[in-house]
């Protein structure tokens, strides 16, 4: 499983860099952005978030960051029986 988490992580990776046309300096800011996002006590609702990332990025990397929240959500919903347990 390590594996394939590994696969999938850098899948996005590259789909992240190539939307933001190779820059590593751009990618390095946008997992900043991101990181910063994900770690903040004050929860931000992810549509949010691709806004952010479409001023700042571009909107590519938006549509990929979108694609892969609702691919998160998909799996959320096929785990939990299509319930969202919001604890």
């Amino acid at each position: 499983m390590n594996n394939f988490l590994n696969y999938l992580n850098l899948k996005v990776k590259t789909e992240l860099l190539e939307s933001l046309g190779w820059d590593e300096q751009l990618l390095s800011q946008l997992e900043e952005y991101l990181n910063t996002e994900f770690n903040n006590f004050h929860v931000v609702h992810p549509s949010t978030i691709v806004e952010n990332v479409k001023q700042h990025f571009g909107e590519e990397t938006a549509k990929v960051l979108d694609d892969l929240f609702k691919d998160q959500l998909k799996s959320i919903l096929k785990h939990n029986g299509g319930n969202i347990d919001e604890h």
